[in-house]
């Protein structure tokens, strides 16, 4: 692993661009983010489920879907911790088996990001 302060943020490489992508933004990109939790739940539970996502702090939306995930979540949140709660809390409500997280890329960045390639 490398580390280097540079004048907008602190990189860290670890040899995986994407997570060195998303670290930037965070570090970069302050107020808030935004998240879509994907859920599949147990047969029968769908709706309790994405009614119950509606009472975490920091979940907008949350509807039942038809296709690979039973229920998808918005969330707004402002730091990857308040995320971890998020994801654990999803966790916790009876008829989930599974979660997947896709944080959003806020903004398109072209000269804020340093060359990772060349």
């Amino acid at each position: 692993m490398e580390r280097s302060e540079g004048s907008k943020a602190l990189q860290v490489v670890v040899g995986d661009e994407t997570l060195y992508f998303i670290a930037y933004l965070i570090i970069i990109r302050g107020n808030h983010m935004d998240a879509y939790i994907l859920i599949n739940t147990k047969p029968g539970s769908l709706w309790k489920v994405a009614e119950e996502s509606l009472k975490i702090s920091g979940v907008k939306m949350a509807h039942a879907v038809t296709g690979q995930f039973d229920v998808i979540a918005y969330a707004k949140f402002p730091s990857i911790i308040d995320l971890k709660k998020i994801i654990s809390d999803f966790q916790l409500i009876d008829g989930v088996v599974k979660t997947h997280t896709c944080i959003a890329i806020p903004t398109r960045l072209t000269e804020d990001l340093p060359q990772t390639r060349k």
